[in-house]
């Protein structure tokens, strides 16, 4: 699971996202492509730290503990540092 969350009235924290997510971030741990709508870019209202704040801000889930093929995933060091490579690669390129 990735998914990149956003404040649904920011624009700029949507396009940070979806830049995010766009670029190699969206693939999932074996190297496809998600194509699970809920995961990706996803606005969402009800989390404080997204919609308390005036800053331009985006959290990240990188996957599920209770998701029990999530965790198995997590649990691998290669795995999470390939995850945290996509993810910082991702980022600078939507810099």
């Amino acid at each position: 699971m990735l998914n990149v969350l956003y404040n649904e009235k920011s624009k700029n924290g949507k396009k940070i996202a979806d830049d995010i997510f766009k670029n190699e971030f969206q693939y999932t741990y074996n190297g496809k492509k998600a194509n699970d709508v809920r995961y990706g870019a996803n606005p969402r209202t009800n989390l404080y730290v997204l919609n308390q704040t005036d800053a331009v801000s985006i959290l990240v889930e990188f996957g599920n503990l209770n998701n029990v093929n999530q965790a198995y995933v997590l649990r691998d060091p290669e795995k999470r540092q390939k995850i945290s490579e996509s993810f910082v690669n991702s980022l600078i390129k939507s810099l």
